[in-house]
């Protein structure tokens, strides 16, 4: 579908996913992401920085049972079309509407009604004082084209948000030195040098997550 064609939002779901379908082989791989779901604490308080059309967020929602979820993206304030801002292949080639995004992911989390659910459209951690709970937590799903410092910019804002208990978790591992791609390994290896945060867990398709270890340590004397 071209751009210039698209006078009204698809009305529901199905017919947004018939329009603007994610390849199988995507789907596959946010499947193959959920490993890392069971490092993380169920129910209590969580966010998502990188909603983007929802997909991971179900799985979220459906595995962690919180009663009460952040869904952050910058959604519409990129532009009314993804473009070049996404990889091609997750936005039918730049012509997925950004609000078609944000709506796609609100239609996937209000399934789970017992969910206390908000939605904040901005940039992480610019952001972040629009959250006004404490978090078990945090996954963050960062733009690739950030750099380390920048990484690690959101992850200490994200440290700020946190239970002391609190697991911050994400997408992006890829320890590689040769990929450009290498920016948030190097990001969450530098926050782990400067703060009591310890890597918990971290490698198949690029899932991380890191926890303070004091708390660790607690759990550990308690079992």
């Amino acid at each position: 579908m071209h751009r210039e064609t698209l006078s009204v939002l698809p009305a529901s779901l199905e017919e947004s996913t018939s329009l603007y379908p994610l390849p199988e082989s995507e789907l596959r791989r946010i499947d193959l992401r959920k490993w890392i779901l069971n490092y993380v604490p169920k129910g209590g308080v969580g966010a998502e920085v990188g909603a983007f059309r929802g997909h991971f967020s179900e799985l979220l929602l459906q595995w962690l049972e919180p009663r009460k979820t952040w869904f952050i993206d910058t959604w519409t304030q990129g532009g009314e079309f993804y473009g070049s801002d996404k990889e091609a292949l997750l936005t039918s080639n730049g012509a997925l509407p950004t609000a078609l995004a944000r709506q796609e992911a609100q239609w996937r989390t209000e399934r789970f009604a017992n969910v206390e659910r908000r939605y904040i459209e901005g940039r992480f951690p610019e952001c972040a004082p629009k959250i006004d709970d404490r978090l078990d937590w945090l996954y963050l799903d960062l733009d690739l084209d950030l750099d380390a410092d920048a990484i690690l910019e959101a992850l200490q804002a994200a440290e700020e948000l946190m239970t002391p208990k609190g697991i911050l978790f994400g997408n992006g591992w890829w320890p590689n030195t040769t990929t450009s791609r290498n920016a948030l390994f190097q990001g969450v290896t530098q926050f782990t040098r400067k703060t009591k945060y310890e890597i918990v867990a971290a490698g198949p398709y690029g899932q991380w997550a890191v926890r303070h270890r004091g708390a660790w340590k607690k759990d550990a004397k308690a079992t």
